[in-house]
């Protein structure tokens, strides 16, 4: 049979994108959401709220690319 790849359907469930990482928030987020707000009403929307501006942050770090007209580098580009 040979090395065929395998399609998402075929992956084990630790092989997908989200995998393990996914699972795991899923299960620490309302546990952490349940302590939060033992702590205080408004502390989930605040840690919440932080969380965003914190990854809103480092998106901006990220570097911008631009394309330069006529240099597509084999990509397709729309027209307007």
């Amino acid at each position: 049979m040979g090395l065929q790849p395998l399609s998402p359907d075929c992956k084990p469930n630790w092989q997908t994108e989200g995998g393990i990482l996914t699972r795991r928030t899923g299960v620490i987020a309302p546990v952490s959401a349940g302590f939060l707000l033992a702590v205080s009403p408004n502390f989930p929307v605040f840690t919440s709220a932080a969380i965003f501006a914190l990854t809103a942050g480092c998106s901006l770090l990220l570097p911008f690319e631009r394309v330069a007209e006529g240099k597509t580098k084999g990509m397709a580009v729309a027209g307007h």
